[in-house]
């Protein structure tokens, strides 16, 4: 987790500083799948569906600026998380770009002045959280391998992308059995 100490900032109100910042940035689990940040992280594939996720710091960059009422920071960085294709279970990844910024003022009242990433008690930006709850924010609900995957069949599971013309014969509705000794008299 990465964490950034607001004790002795060591600027005063309308002055700046910014930190580049190696950022522990967890993966994204949704639908009971992680998606891992493509630094160090391994994407499944249709076989190995459950695996270990692995990641690495994501460059990060963090601005500070003291303000004569609390601070104001702003966040940047991007990330390509990896995972399943949620219709066909092949590597998948999708790039996020985030900026963002937020203002914390730990005598405020108002909750839109408090920032939730701030800890007053030991001073500290809880940056992860902060990027994790950005990456929810702009995360598709979908992560596909392309944008017309066709999915799986769903009678057999076979990949569709691979095969476009895979086709089942249809049962036929057996509500309708009743009309088949239903005898029509032909009218002119």
């Amino acid at each position: 987790m990465t964490t950034y100490s607001l004790r002795d900032l060591g600027i005063s109100p309308g002055q700046s500083k910014s930190e580049e910042l190696s950022l522990d940035l967890p993966p994204y689990h949704q639908g009971g799948v992680d998606f891992v940040p493509e630094h160090g992280g391994k994407a499944p594939t249709a076989a190995t569906v459950a695996y270990v996720p692995v990641t690495s710091p994501v460059p990060a960059r963090l601005d500070i600026t003291a303000m004569t009422e609390g601070t104001s920071f702003r966040l940047r960085f991007s990330a390509d998380y990896e995972g399943p294709c949620s219709r066909c279970l092949e590597p998948a990844s999708w790039h996020v770009d985030i900026d963002v910024f937020a203002v914390h003022d730990e005598a405020s009242d108002d909750e839109e002045l408090r920032s939730d990433h701030v800890d007053d008690t030991v001073h500290e930006l809880d940056v992860t959280g902060w990027a994790q709850e950005e990456v929810g924010v702009e995360f598709p609900t979908q992560v596909l391998c392309r944008e017309d995957c066709r999915g799986l069949c769903a009678q057999c599971g076979v990949n569709l992308n691979d095969e476009p013309d895979h086709a089942h014969e249809q049962p036929t509705d057996s509500r309708w059995d009743a009309l088949k000794d239903l005898q029509l008299e032909e009218t002119e």
